[in-house]
């Protein structure tokens, strides 16, 4: 097996590290800081004109069909490169509209996040099992045309930042889909319909809890219903 770059992945390579290095934090003398941080608008916008966010999606979605190479190469350079930013939950976004969403949300969510004009992340993770890919406390079910999403998704990164993220939610014994807008929130409160502005409104509070050891310095949390439409079950 050849493990060598290609001229084209070396070119990109280098076209990263120089874009990491324009974008570089501030020395902080040797702090690093911890938790999820704000983010760079300047960054992220470079690395939209770069086209690393569309690096590996079909050339009908403006993608450059590169590989899973071409990602790790881009990827491995920011962080060399000490960025902090939203691509690889981006990417994880783009991935599951790409192959999932509607032709609406193609052209109202993937398009402009791929041309770093919005930004969508993923909703995985709940209070007490943030490494469970299954949903535990967050269920949503049908009520007539729509449907009401309850539970907190936390910690979800830079959900302040972005403008909607995709939920999984229990749905009987299977796990759906949901894309809801995040409200500029701390935290995702399910709130949205797929690929069209949100309809959706408080229906009542949850319990709070306190927060995770591990994250000693985050908002108490809330409950909220949501009506939206599935994307998946």
């Amino acid at each position: 097996m050849d493990f060598t770059f290609e001229e084209e992945q070396l070119a990109l390579r280098d076209a990263v590290a120089e874009l990491a290095k324009r974008h570089q934090p501030e020395s902080t003398g040797g702090e690093v800081a911890t938790g999820p941080q704000p983010l760079d608008k300047a960054t992220w916008t470079a690395i939209a004109e770069t086209g690393l966010i569309a690096l590996p999606f079909a050339e009908d979605f403006g993608g450059a069909d590169a590989s899973a190479v071409e990602v790790s190469v881009a990827a491995v350079e920011l962080g060399r490169g000490r960025i902090q930013s939203p691509y690889a939950d981006a990417l994880a976004a783009a991935t599951l509209l790409a192959r999932l969403g509607s032709a609406q949300q193609h052209e109202q969510l993937l398009a402009p996040l791929l041309g770093g004009d919005t930004l969508v992340v993923t909703a995985i993770a709940e209070p007490g099992c943030a490494w469970s890919l299954t949903p535990y406390d967050v269920t949503a079910r049908q009520d007539g045309d729509t449907w009401l999403l309850d539970g907190v998704k936390e910690p979800v990164r830079y959900a302040p930042d972005a403008s909607h993220a995709i939920v999984a939610a229990k749905v009987g014994e299977q796990t759906g889909l949901f894309i809801v807008e995040t409200g500029g929130q701390e935290r995702v409160a399910l709130e949205s319909t797929p690929g069209a502005p949100s309809g959706s409104r408080v229906r009542r509070p949850m319990r709070r809890c306190a927060p995770p050891p591990t994250w000693p310095s985050w908002p108490s949390r809330a409950r909220r219903s949501a009506q939206c439409r599935p994307r998946s079950t």
